[in-house]
């Protein structure tokens, strides 16, 4: 329901392959995305989620989505080679300078009395 919300056009698109959700978000949200990422880009999102909180798991997971979408690896006719493609982009140490924390921190509430993400750690 998450990704139907907030990313109405990528859900259709899972859909229309046939790829269930499932496939893709099961090994990245089990690990918290430290299989196959290298240990810098792990204890950057791991800061990021201590910072941020539970909320920010699925945010990451968004934002990995959103950009699998701008490379358009999910144009393939086949759930298999969308499903590899997203694979390949969740241990790609580029994604994480490519902004992602940034694209993240969007999907997260406003808090209306401050505190949450230092942009300062992002960058």
């Amino acid at each position: 329901a998450l990704m139907s919300l907030m990313l109405p056009g990528i859900h259709a698109r899972l859909a229309e392959i046939e790829l269930p959700l499932i496939w893709i978000a099961a090994e990245p949200l089990l690990t918290l995305f430290s299989r196959g990422s290298p240990l810098e880009t792990v204890c950057r999102l791991w800061d990021f989620f201590l910072i941020e909180g539970p909320c920010a798991v699925f945010a990451v997971f968004l934002a990995y989505a959103e950009l699998a979408d701008s490379r358009n690896l999910f144009k393939g006719s086949e759930a298999e080679d969308a499903l590899g493609a997203f694979s390949l982009i969740l241990g790609d140490a580029g994604a994480l300078a490519s902004s992602l924390l940034r694209r993240a921190a969007l999907f997260l509430a406003p808090r209306p009395f401050g505190g949450g993400l230092n942009m300062a750690l992002v960058e």
